[in-house]
């Protein structure tokens, strides 16, 4: 029996230690101009440095995070700070959400932006600012994109460690990619040539098995009522997933303040069969493409197979010309088989993701097993920056 969260952790008795000299309080969104010179200087050394440099930037992102979001918290704005002699030293900030477990909703939220000022990062002012916020909230919690030091972090707090979710890369240029690794020369070669042959080989069997059977992949300009009625009839399923709407599907790829993203929807006549949502960037220093979203029945490998190829498709004919790979990060069996038969391969992900433990005796209105959640790019802040 794995110990519950209160048996491992005495989170009251630590946080009410700790009131005095670091104190955790809600952010109050008159003090933003505070917490963007925090964000400034608590990410200068971190690998996301150059996404908080611009204040205006930094603004319309948390504004868009927190006050357009159409999944909203009662009471306050779900961000909390903590504080060392008046100074932000920490910030936290809570994404209500939906999930929908074995048919039924549950309120649940997404943690994200847990940063730590360096100069504190000993003092677990993190495990502060997650206890306050999971004891404020009432919801099960979910957290994704970490590194090892936050992964570490949730662990001890109890949270149960969901693995990592795969990440499924297409090499279009493989020697640069390949550049970007600590590796010899000779093994740049080798490991090059073979990941040439490989994607030979299946783009070769995807044009023998491929076959549209009617179903054509046009630009989705925006998600309405006939995108609800549609996963209404998919998100059953699921076994468990953050339920998709119109709206905050819009929200997130309409009104994104920094990226600009590609919908593409398979159709059968009137009928949807799939959406897909990719964006350019780079990553690893180079052009690069995501696959953000793939929403799709799993066992609709006909509207899957378009839809990959729609994304390439819209990638390779757009001014930039194709960038040097594509990636996508999802969890799902059905859909990462067919990734795989599109000449993608599974990579090692950096990217793990963790729920909380709310005790024994899981029932149907809390959140199942991490293995049994479909996730994507598209869930938390996966693909913010």
């Amino acid at each position: 029996m794995r110990p519950s969260p209160a048996a491992s952790l005495p989170q009251a008795a630590l946080l009410q230690r700790f009131s005095s000299s670091l104190p955790v309080e809600r952010m109050q969104p008159d003090r933003l101009g505070e917490v963007c010179d925090f964000f400034r200087r608590a990410y200068a050394d971190q690998p996301l440095a150059s996404s908080f440099q611009d204040p205006t930037l930094v603004e319309r992102r948390w504004r868009w995070l927190y006050n357009s979001s159409p999944v909203q918290m009662e009471g306050e704005t779900p961000a909390w700070v903590c504080r060392l002699r008046d100074r932000i030293v920490g910030y936290l900030g809570m994404l209500p959400a939906v999930a929908v477990v074995r048919g039924q909703a549950v309120p649940v939220a997404w943690a994200r932006d847990l940063i730590v000022a360096p100069e504190v990062r000993s003092l677990g002012v993190g495990a502060l600012l997650v206890l306050a916020a999971r004891q404020a909230v009432g919801r099960p919690l979910l957290v994704a994109g970490m590194n090892e030091q936050s992964a570490s972090l949730f662990r001890q707090l109890g949270f149960l460690d969901g693995g990592t979710l795969p990440l499924y890369v297409k090499l279009y240029e493989p020697s640069r990619v390949l550049e970007t690794l600590p590796w010899t020369p000779l093994r740049r070669r080798l490991v090059g040539a073979a990941i040439r042959s490989g994607q030979s080989l299946s783009a070769r069997v995807a044009r023998l098995g491929y076959r549209r059977e009617g179903v054509e992949v046009v630009p989705l300009e925006r998600f309405d009522d006939r995108f609800d009625r549609w996963w209404a009839g998919i998100e059953p399923l699921f076994p468990c997933v953050v339920r998709r709407t119109a709206e905050t599907m819009r929200w997130r790829y309409e009104d994104h303040p920094t990226h600009h993203y590609h919908v593409v929807a398979a159709r059968a006549g009137d009928a949807m069969r799939g959406v897909i949502v990719i964006r350019r960037g780079r990553s690893r220093g180079l052009p690069a493409g995501f696959v953000t979203e793939v929403l799709v029945r799993p066992d609709d490998t006909v509207a899957i197979n378009a839809l990959l190829a729609g994304a390439e498709e819209w990638l390779a004919g757009s001014p930039e010309g194709r960038p040097a790979f594509l990636r996508c990060t999802i969890r799902q069996p059905a859909i990462e088989r067919r990734l795989a038969g599109a000449g993608f391969l599974r990579a090692p992900s950096p990217i793990r993701w963790m729920r909380s433990d709310d005790g024994e005796g899981v029932d149907a209105t809390e959140p199942a097993e991490p293995e049994r959640w479909f996730l994507n790019g598209g869930d938390s802040d996966l693909d913010v920056f």
